[in-house]
C-alpha cells in the first residue's frame, strides 16, 4: 500500500506542478478540454510480497478507460470535471461521475450515489488523513500533501503574520528587532492554537519513527527565528535591480529572488537549527518565449551538514530531501513537444521515491506519458505506469464561481455526524451496490480480490458492509 502511494505521490506531484505551466491568456478566461485516456500498469516492479495484490490493480487499470471533459477558470479557481470510467470489454457498464468546485470545496455526484451529492471541505483534509492513519493505518497524508490548498491552509496564519509586517516592502530598508520579536511571539501563538497547522505537523510526523524530531523542530521555530536566524539586530531587505535579498545584520543571506525575461529564481538558505539541520530550498523556472516550453528545477533539503554526517549520530542525517526537474513542458496546449520530469524524494519522513516521467504531445491533442523507476545496480529503468490518449481543447462553457454555500445542503465527508452518515448510506446503498456489481462483473477476478484484500486489511469492510 505504501509503495502504491509512493507511486501516486510521484505521478501526481509532477502532474500538478506541470499544470502551473499552462498559460492563462486573459482573453480566454475559461479553458475546456475533452479527454479520452487509456492506462497501463506493470505490477512486476513491485516487491515480491506485494506483487500478487498489485497485479490485481494492474489488471484493473489495464482494462479501463477514462473519458470526459475538464473545464476550469483560473481567475476564480472553479472547475467542473465530468467523466466516465469505462470497462473496455463492455462500455455499457461504465461508471460516470462529476467532480466540481474549487481547491477549497469539492462536490462529488454520480449515479452510484442515487440523487445524493457528497462534498469535501479540504480545510479538514489533513485532519481526516491524521485520524485515518490513527484508526486504520492508511497513510492518506501522502496524497493529501499533494493538494496545494492543504499546505496553504496550514500555513495561512503564519504567512499572514509575516505579510502584515514585511509583505509590503518596495525599497531597500531595515526592519527593527522589535518587529522580529513580535513575529516570533505571533508564530508561537499560531503553533499553539491553529488546528490546521497542528494537524499538518502531526500527519506528516506520525508515520515515521523519527517524526518526533520534526515536531520538535516546529515547536522550536519561534526561538529559532529570534535566536538563530536573527541573533542580534533586525532584518535587512536589499533591492538591487531585479534582485531582492533578505539578510540578517550578521551578514548572512537568508533569501534571494530574481525575476526577469520570463524567468524567475529564488533560494532560501537559513542558519542551522538547534539540532543542526540546515533548511534549504531553491526554485528556478521559466518559459522560453520562442518555443513556449516551460522548465523548472526545484531542490530542497532538511539535512545535517556534511561535516556531521558520520552515520553514528542519534539524529538521522536527512529528515527530508527533494529534487524535481521538469524540462520542455508545453506552456500552451496542444502542441508538438517531447518533455520529461524527474523526481527524487529522500529522507526518513516519507517513502523514498525515484521516478522519471517522459511524455510526448502533438498538435492534434494526442498525449502519451510514461512513468519509470531505476533498476538498482545496472543503471537502467523499468516502466511502472503509462497513459495515452487525447486531450483536446473545445469551446469553453461557463463555470460558476463556486462558494461554500453551494455545498452546505450536501453530506460533508470530512465533518459528518453519525446520523447524517447513516442517512446518506441508507440512501445510496442500493444504487451504489447495483452499479458497483454491474461494473465488477466486467473486472478480472484478480482485481476484485486485490480490492477485497485491502478493504479487509484496513478494516474498511466493516464500514462498507454495515447492517
Amino acid at each position: 500500500m505504501k509503495r502504491l502511494l509512493a507511486l501516486f505521490f510521484a505521478l501526481v506531484l509532477v502532474c500538478c506542478t506541470a499544470a502551473s505551466s499552462f498559460s492563462e491568456d486573459v482573453s480566454f478566461p475559461v479553458y475546456s478540454y475533452d479527454f479520452d485516456l487509456r492506462f497501463h500498469m506493470n505490477a512486476d516492479v513491485f516487491p515480491a510480497r506485494d506483487r500478487t495484490r498489485m497485479q490485481g490493480y494492474a489488471d484493473l487499470l489495464n482494462m479501463i478507460g477514462l473519458k470526459g471533459n475538464l473545464t476550469f477558470c483560473p481567475s476564480n479557481e472553479s472547475f467542473d470535471l465530468n467523466a466516465e470510467i469505462i470497462p473496455i470489454t463492455n462500455p455499457d457498464a461504465s461508471i460516470s461521475f462529476r467532480l466540481y468546485g474549487t481547491p477549497k470545496y469539492v462536490g462529488l455526484s454520480s449515479p452510484l450515489l442515487g440523487n445524493e451529492t457528497a462534498w469535501f471541505q479540504n480545510p479538514f483534509l489533513m485532519e481526516f488523513a491524521f485520524k485515518t492513519w490513527n484508526n486504520l493505518r492508511i497513510p492518506l497524508q501522502y496524497p493529501a500533501l499533494l493538494h496545494p490548498y492543504v499546505t496553504e491552509a496550514a500555513f495561512q496564519q503564519m504567512a499572514k503574520a509575516w505579510n502584515s509586517r514585511f509583505g509590503s516592502v518596495r525599497k531597500s530598508t531595515t526592519f527593527s528587532r522589535k518587529k522580529i520579536t513580535a513575529l516570533s511571539e505571533q508564530w508561537a501563538s499560531v503553533l499553539h492554537n491553529d488546528s490546521s497547522l497542528k494537524y499538518w505537523i502531526y500527519a506528516i510526523s506520525l508515520p515515521s519513527k523519527n517524526g518526533d524530531i520534526m515536531e520538535t523542530e516546529f515547536s522550536r521555530l519561534p526561538d529559532y527565528v529570534l535566536n538563530r536566524v536573527f541573533p542580534k539586530g533586525g532584518l535587512k531587505y536589499i533591492l538591487k535591480g531585479s534582485t531582492e535579498t533578505w539578510a540578517n545584520e550578521q551578514g548572512e543571506t537568508l533569501f534571494t529572488r530574481t525575476s526577469e525575461n520570463g524567468c524567475s529564481e529564488w533560494a532560501l538558505t537559513l542558519p542551522a537549527t538547534e539540532n543542526g539541520y540546515l533548511p534549504r530550498l531553491s526554485v528556478r523556472s521559466g518559459t522560453d518565449s520562442a518555443s513556449r516550453l516551460y522548465s523548472l528545477s526545484l531542490k530542497g533539503s532538511y539535512n545535517l551538514p556534511e561535516s556531521r554526517e558520520t552515520g553514528h549520530s542519534a539524529l538521522p542525517d536527512s529528515l527530508f530531501s527533494i529534487s524535481l526537474d521538469m524540462n520542455n513542458w508545453p506552456a500552451d496546449w496542444p502542441m508538438d513537444a517531447s518533455f520529461n520530469a524527474s523526481l527524487d524524494i529522500g529522507g526518513v519522513l516519507y517513502p523514498n521515491v525515484i521516478m522519471t516521467l517522459c511524455g510526448t504531445g502533438s498538435a492534434d491533442g494526442s498525449l502519451s506519458l510514461t512513468l519509470s523507476e531505476p533498476v538498482e545496480g545496472n543503471g537502467t529503468s523499468v516502466d511502472v505506469f503509462s497513459c495515452s490518449g487525447t486531450f483536446i481543447p473545445v469551446v469553453s462553457s461557463v463555470v460558476p464561481e463556486y462558494t461554500r454555500k453551494d455545498f452546505l445542503s450536501f453530506l460533508s465527508i470530512f465533518n459528518v455526524s453519525d446520523q447524517s452518515k447513516d442517512d446518506f448510506i441508507h440512501s445510496v446503498r442500493r444504487p451504489l451496490f447495483l452499479g458497483v456489481l454491474n461494473f465488477l462483473d466486467e473486472l478480472p477476478s484478480s482485481a476484485c480480490q486485490s480490492v477485497m484484500d485491502d478493504l479487509e486489511e484496513y478494516g474498511l469492510l466493516d464500514i462498507v458492509l454495515i447492517d
